[in-house]
């Protein structure tokens, strides 16, 4: 099971949401909002993926430099994604256990899917997976 973490973007206008992805053995991450310099879709807006592939982000210091252009991570949340990795497989996070970190959603993994909706938008609102 993955269990998303919103993230406290370094620009206001993106979202953030990070995650450990045990089918893949690696950190995931979820930029949308980002600039491209083109308008696709107005409301649509482009998502930037990181650790999609096995192994790739095995580590939270990966995970932090492959996003440390959109957010930082905070020790209290790199303490929660290493706990996610080492000894919450298959069981999800309380909010006693979580403290102040803001939990997004839980998804039975693998994460790959042609529709749905991963992280919750405000208003009702969905993001669809690439």
């Amino acid at each position: 099971m993955i269990v998303w973490y919103l993230v406290r973007a370094l620009d206001p206008k993106l979202l953030v949401a990070v995650g450990w992805e045990p089918v893949l053995g690696s950190f995931v991450a979820r930029v949308e909002g980002v600039p491209t310099g083109a308008l696709v879709d107005p409301d649509r807006p482009t998502v930037a993926w990181f650790g999609s592939h096995s192994g790739e982000l095995p580590t939270v210091q990966h995970l932090q430099e492959a996003i440390g252009d959109y957010a930082l991570l905070g020790s209290e949340l790199r303490a929660a994604l290493e706990a996610d990795r080492i000894g919450r497989a298959g069981q999800a996070a309380s909010e006693s256990t979580l403290g102040t970190l803001q939990l997004v959603a839980s998804a039975p993994s693998p994460v790959p899917r042609t529709s749905g909706c991963p992280i919750p938008r405000p208003a009702g609102r969905c993001s669809s997976w690439p």
